[in-house]
Order: structure tokens, then C-alpha cells, then sequence
């Protein structure tokens, strides 16, 4: 069964890209709950976001094929075992914590192509592990 989400708040980066944040506290017992934060960025898997002039040259049809469209980063920040009048707090101060820290690594300029090439480099790594489990289970 799925959660809803909800959308907490909503920011823009210097560059281009829309960090949303998410709220998907519960209540766990009586009084206590579960409090987390998700941050969300949509990425665009374009040339534009993987190369530039003064960069080698990548095969944008191969990273698009392998990942698709668009990838999501996502972070979650959680707390568990609060208490149903610390909660308010508590979701603040997370939400605090990626506004002072994580807005800032998530904005910086070459963070779509970093984060592309990352996921592309796994999604490489995953299909060898893949390849060499099936050869080896072929013995």
C-alpha cells in the first residue's frame, strides 16, 4: 500500500532545477511519531545537461536509452520516536537542515551532469554484475 505524500515545500535552484520537499510523517503509537522529510529534483537527461564545450563529447542516445527522460534525485531525512508536540519542531529543523546544506550541493552547476553520469556509470557496473552472475550461473 502506497502513502501519499505531501508537498511541503517547493524551491527553486540557481540552477534551473525545482527541489520539492516532501512531508511523510505518521503517526507510529500513541503520541509518537515518525517524521520525515524527502527532497525530490526532477533531472532532464539532455545534451545540454550532460555536456558542454570545454567536455568530452557522450553519447547522449546511450545515456537516454539506459536512464530515460528524466532521473530524480532523492533524499530522505528522518526521526522516529517523536513526540506528537515536538513534531512541528522537529520537521522544521530537518527541513532547516536541507535548506543550510543540501540546497547548496544540489544547486551548484554541474550537479545534473554529475548526477547523470553517476547513475549512467551504475546502470554500466549493474549490467557487467549482471552479465558475469549469468555466465557464471551457466558453469
Amino acid at each position: 500500500m502506497s502513502r501519499q505524500l505531501e508537498l511541503f515545500e517547493t524551491v527553486s535552484l540557481e540552477n534551473g532545477l525545482v527541489l520539492r520537499l516532501y512531508n511523510s510523517s505518521k503517526i507510529i503509537a500513541d503520541k509518537l511519531w515518525y517524521v520525515a522529510l524527502t527532497g525530490e529534483v526532477e533531472i532532464p537527461v539532455t545534451a545540454a545537461a550532460v555536456g558542454s564545450p570545454d567536455r568530452e563529447a557522450l553519447d547522449i542516445e546511450a545515456i537516454q536509452a539506459a536512464l530515460g527522460e528524466r532521473i530524480v534525485f532523492e533524499k530522505k531525512m528522518e526521526r522516529n520516536f517523536i513526540k506528537d508536540d515536538k513534531k512541528t519542531s522537529i520537521l522544521q529543523e530537518i527541513r532547516d537542515y536541507f535548506m543550510d546544506s543540501i540546497v547548496k550541493y544540489l544547486s551548484h552547476p554541474d550537479f545534473s551532469r554529475n548526477y547523470i553520469l553517476k547513475c549512467y556509470r551504475e546502470y554500466q557496473k549493474k549490467g557487467k554484475l549482471e552479465a558475469q552472475r549469468l555466465a557464471f550461473s551457466k558453469e
